[in-house]
């Protein structure tokens, strides 16, 4: 048994709702594989909160870091073709560089959500606009 309360605070807070400067009126036809390889899996997301449970960033630099739930659902706007908010930006500020990225969040994520590779897409789109703070660790569980 999780207790989500310490953690629901942070997701919820995330403000992570669609972004524009004009009201989206109908939605026009998003790619395929985006659509079903990406965000509906995102979209699948249950709040269990046991990525928040298992994440060693979190533990390690308590509140800096929003955690991998609510980091993902910032990829989803990033990736969602509507949305104009600058959310590469959100997650610098977000505490992406905090990120270990071991992968913990994935093995226990029942919505199999790419936590790892979203982070790398965001975290690679930050360091082409040179938002990589001086000193970062990049350091990657999986190719070490």
């Amino acid at each position: 048994m999780i207790d989500r309360k310490p953690y629901m605070k942070k997701f919820v807070e995330t403000e992570v709702a669609k972004k524009t400067i004009n009201p989206v009126e109908k939605s026009g036809d998003i790619d395929y594989d985006l659509y079903w390889n990406t965000l509906e899996r995102l979209n699948n997301c249950r709040e269990c909160m046991l990525c928040y449970d298992v994440c060693g960033a979190l533990k390690l630099n308590d509140w800096d870091y929003i955690g991998p739930g609510a980091m993902a659902q910032v990829a989803f706007r990033h990736l969602d073709p509507y949305d104009q908010a600058d959310r590469v930006e959100q997650a610098v500020f977000s505490g992406i560089w905090k990120c270990v990225m071991c992968g913990s969040c994935e093995i226990v994520c029942p919505s199999q959500i790419p936590h790892v590779k979203l982070l790398a897409m965001l975290r690679t789109e930050a360091e082409k606009r040179n938002m990589k703070p001086e000193g970062s660790d990049n350091y990657n569980f999986w190719e070490n």
